[in-house]
């Protein structure tokens, strides 16, 4: 049982710091998007070109408003205030680029068109150059847009994919620990068993406990490395990050 305790710090160990090695939150994702002249992008193509555009918040809705004219948020496909481009990212809730490339970056927070800093954690959505689809950043979506696995973008994405599997078999295998445990000492008290069969049986479940308390860390941390493929795409990812 210690050794089964050991090799559980081992891999715990090993699988953080393999994640915090791919943790950077405050990663450059690309160059900086140009800004572009105020104009409002409705869904059916249309485009309106004015001199001042923002956004419209009062008791009769959000609206988009282009000079004098407003526009329901949910038929504006995308707009620009003359300093950041806003997407319609889900039923009228607009995020701003922050990043462009190869592959564009969005965020799902619109905290950049209020001053304010942008959230180093916030939910992105990244789009594929020369696409106008929009995809919730995942491994899957961020795949089709690396076609090369041997280059850095694409080794990246191998580390968040094998740290993710690791991560998955320990996760699963302390919930099969601890099933085994509980049923081991259930089936001690049934037949009065010896304690020594019952203590066995609580130390199996500590250790699937241990291990499912540790795996999600590990799988949150993973999630930045993602990021560093689409910089790592784009062209940006400074040296020193590799550091």
């Amino acid at each position: 049982m210690v050794k089964l305790k050991k090799s559980k710090f081992y891999i715990s160990v090993f699988i953080l710091a393999h994640c915090l090695a791919g943790c950077n939150p405050t990663i450059k994702l690309g160059k900086q998007p140009q800004a572009v002249a105020p104009y409002v992008k409705l869904k059916d193509g249309k485009i309106i070109h004015a001199k001042e555009v923002g956004e419209l918040e009062d008791f009769g809705g959000n609206r988009i408003v282009a000079d004098d004219e407003t526009y329901a948020r949910t038929k504006v496909a995308e707009y620009s205030n003359g300093e950041q481009l806003f997407v319609n990212l889900r039923k009228g809730a607009f995020g701003p680029k922050i990043a462009e490339g190869k592959i564009n970056v969005y965020s799902a927070s619109n905290s950049a068109k209020y001053g304010y800093p942008m959230p180093d954690l916030a939910h992105l959505y990244i789009q594929k150059s020369g696409s106008s689809r929009l995809y919730y950043l995942s491994y899957h979506a961020l795949k089709p847009m690396i076609s090369d696995d041997f280059s850095a973008a694409g080794r990246e994405l191998k580390a968040f994919r094998s740290t993710r599997l690791v991560c998955r078999l320990v996760l699963w295998g302390g919930f099969a620990c601890f099933i085994a445990g509980a049923i081991k000492i259930g089936n001690s008290v049934e037949s009065n068993g010896s304690d020594a069969s019952t203590n066995q049986g609580l130390s199996t479940m500590v250790v699937g406990m241990g291990c499912m308390a540790v795996a999600p860390f590990p799988l949150y941390l993973n999630k930045f490395r993602l990021r560093r493929a689409i910089a790592k795409q784009n062209g940006v990812y400074a040296s020193r990050d590799e550091e």
